[in-house]
């Protein structure tokens, strides 16, 4: 069972990378090298009968199993629920996979003023290549918002943080 847990957390590791194409806005893509039944078995593990994880790296690779459908039914309303989990516990990646599905309106209502707040986030916690797209991003976002909205959505982001993210709508 220990080599089992060692291997998922190996795989889940491997799948993590995130690639946020300001283009297409994809979110998370990669290619698994191995079986697919790898992923019910890693949703099991992360998410065993329905309870929270604290770890906000699974709880980040759950939101995109139930994002991208795999080991669990395609769901951007869970994805949605799991990345924000994530973003509470720190995880980087989850504001801007955040910030895309309220842009889109897919797993919530399309929300501007949301989408800026998150990416804002991102920004914020972000690095290299990964804060530029979500600068890029929101930059695109902002072109469709009016200086109120704007301002909305920094005081958003503000508290959300300061709140440590129980605060975020």
């Amino acid at each position: 069972m220990r080599y089992f847990l060692v291997m998922v957390s190996l795989v889940l590791a491997c799948a993590s990378s995130v690639a946020a194409d300001h283009s297409e806005k994809a979110i998370s893509t990669y290619k698994p090298t191995y079986k697919p039944g790898i992923y019910s078995q890693a949703v099991i593990l992360v998410h065993p009968s329905g309870e929270q994880s604290s770890d906000a790296f699974a709880q980040s690779n759950l939101g995109r199993f139930y994002y991208m459908g795999q080991a669990a039914p395609k769901d951007a309303r869970e994805a949605v629920k799991e990345w924000r989990r994530a973003a509470a516990q720190g995880d980087e990646e989850a504001p801007l996979n955040l910030g895309l599905l309220y842009e889109k309106g897919q797993g919530a209502p399309q929300d501007n003023v949301l989408a800026y707040m998150w990416y804002t986030i991102a920004v914020a916690v972000l690095s290299g290549e990964d804060a530029r797209v979500a600068k890029k991003l929101q930059d695109h976002v902002a072109s469709r918002m009016t200086a109120a909205q704007i301002r909305t959505a920094q005081e958003l982001a503000r508290r959300c943080q300061e709140t440590k993210f129980k605060e975020c709508d």
